[in-house]
């Protein structure tokens, strides 16, 4: 950054298709900044970011899309549209790239809603309620596309130990659903999120990341 800090040096890794890949690190280790790099969102000075075997920076518009479509994150604070209401935010990018099944959409889309408990403020927009529902909402709008690749920035800070529950429950049934290759990176400081679940874990320190076998739920 501004020519002077490096965040990340001799970064060299694999995701495995199908895995749950859980990524520590201390505020600052450049966790959020990692995802966004993987999702072409922010700038490497250095390297490329391979997506099966071409370099990111090479795709075009054409070849971009799907992979758009193939991928969904929920960052830190949610990433509402603020004019939109909530159902309006979770249903918009379904609805924008005609991906949104009407029967099958809506169910998946009434389950979620009942599972992590905001039925009561779907008609509101992200300035009306709290933080915390507005995280949970972001989630919602995440799983509800189902995607080949689910990111998670820090998932269950705010949202409360129910929906930390229900957001593990859905993570397993995420991984176990239609696609066979589903796959989940989030990054997190919270032991207690991936307590039980099968994880492979990274840890970010000093701008290297060391990685650990995977840990069987128990």
């Amino acid at each position: 950054f501004d020519g002077e800090l490096n965040v990340f040096s001799n970064l060299n890794f694999e995701i495995p298709i199908g895995e749950c890949i859980a990524v520590h690190g201390g505020p600052g280790s450049g966790k959020s900044l990692l995802l966004k790099m993987i999702l072409g969102l922010a700038e490497v000075n250095a390297g490329k970011i391979l997506y099966n075997g071409k370099n990111i920076r090479d795709f075009s518009f054409e070849e971009f899309t799907p992979l758009r479509l193939s991928t969904a994150v929920c960052f830190e604070n949610g990433g509402l549209l603020m004019n939109k209401t909530l159902e309006e935010n979770l249903k918009l990018s379904l609805m924008y790239h005609n991906q949104w099944r009407t029967e099958r959409s809506q169910e998946l889309f009434d389950k979620l809603i009942k599972d992590f408990k905001i039925k009561n403020y779907l008609h509101l927009r992200p300035a009306q309620v709290s933080a915390g529902v507005r995280k949970i909402a972001g989630l919602v709008r995440a799983i509800l596309s189902n995607p080949q690749i689910l990111f998670l920035d820090e998932p269950s800070l705010g949202i409360g130990e129910e929906a930390v529950e229900t957001l593990k429950s859905w993570i397993a049934e995420f991984r176990n659903g239609v696609l066979s290759d589903q796959t989940v990176l989030l990054v997190t400081q919270d032991s207690k999120l991936i307590s039980g679940m099968e994880t492979i874990s990274w840890y970010l320190q000093d701008g290297e990341i060391s990685i650990e076998k995977p840990k069987k739920a128990s």
